[in-house]
């Protein structure tokens, strides 16, 4: 690709040098001529291919990790803000319960981001591209380097070098960037096939997995949450408990013991009231199948 062209398509990484092609008159008749740049051509249509595969990959890949990073903070924050809202709101602000579900969505959605970037290969192909243009720029700038050093020591010989030595010579050049080239692609391909058969065989895995632990999966769980800070309350201590969108219960214990649920995410939700205040802590957990999962809720 040429230098100017290079640095108006893609202006984020070094460029190939473009040296000056040096030819001996009584040496390098049309057809050699021909065949260096064709050679040259070649190459530089590899780089300008993997240039623009970068982008592509590159801009997905952004998307991808901006948004799994945001995500995952948004899920992380949102159980840590909840009891602060609730408390500047008072007792009868409804901020907590209706954000609290979206730390569910967010992780989830996180997680959907991550696994979008392995099986359509974003990051890795981006690194994958990377890494062959840059081999090829590197075989481009040694072939012409080769090629005029060779030249110019042709030129400069005492004695004068015999036509078919010197053909040979930059025959040889040429075939071995044109292999280099082709080498170069070979691997990258072999690289991205090898890797998207790992996808595809850890997704059948995954499927066969879930397909065996399907039965498992529905069991109910049940849910132990104890109350950290029940003695901050007020007498007689008393606090209310709401489980997702469950009605709320009454709470005369800091220990609550709940069955039968169905696996999954919970967002649990205890407010009481200290010296006519109101208190309140939040959490989200993950129920297992099967399982009995404790939750500690802090109030605060």
């Amino acid at each position: 690709m040429p230098l100017k062209e290079l640095k108006e398509h893609h202006q984020r990484n070094l460029v190939t040098a473009e040296l000056p092609a040096i030819f001996l008159d009584e040496v390098h008749d049309e057809d050699i001529r021909s065949l260096y740049h064709a050679a040259l051509d070649k190459a530089h249509q590899a780089v300008r291919w993997y240039v623009q595969g970068v982008r592509a990959k590159r801009g997905n890949a952004k998307v991808v990790r901006i948004g799994t990073v945001v995500l995952g903070a948004i899920a992380a924050i949102i159980p840590i803000v909840t009891p602060m809202m609730q408390k500047l709101g008072g007792q009868e602000s409804n901020a907590g319960i209706n954000i609290l579900p979206f730390a569910t969505i967010s992780a989830a959605l996180a997680g959907g981001l991550l696994a979008m970037d392995r099986y359509f290969g974003f990051s890795t192909g981006y690194m994958r591209y990377t890494g062959a243009r840059q081999e090829i720029q590197a075989k481009i700038e040694r072939f012409q380097m080769a090629w005029a050093r060779t030249t110019i020591q042709h030129s400069a010989s005492a004695t004068p070098v015999p036509k078919a030595e010197a053909l040979n010579a930059g025959l040889a050049l040429i075939q071995e960037l044109v292999d280099g080239v082709a080498q170069t692609v070979q691997t990258e391909t072999q690289s991205w096939m090898a890797e998207f058969k790992q996808s595809l065989s850890d997704l059948d895995k995954s499927v066969q997995e879930s397909r065996q632990s399907a039965p498992a999966a529905n069991a109910p769980g049940a849910l132990k949450v104890t109350i950290d800070g029940w003695d901050l309350l007020s007498e007689p201590r008393t606090a209310t408990i709401q489980i997702n969108q469950r009605a709320e219960e009454n709470l005369s214990s800091p220990t609550y013991v709940v069955g039968s649920l169905a696996p999954g995410q919970y967002v649990i939700k205890v407010t009481g009231s200290r010296a006519g205040l109101p208190i309140s802590g939040a959490e989200i957990v993950m129920l297992k199948a099967g399982e009995i999962t404790a939750a500690q809720v802090k109030l605060g």
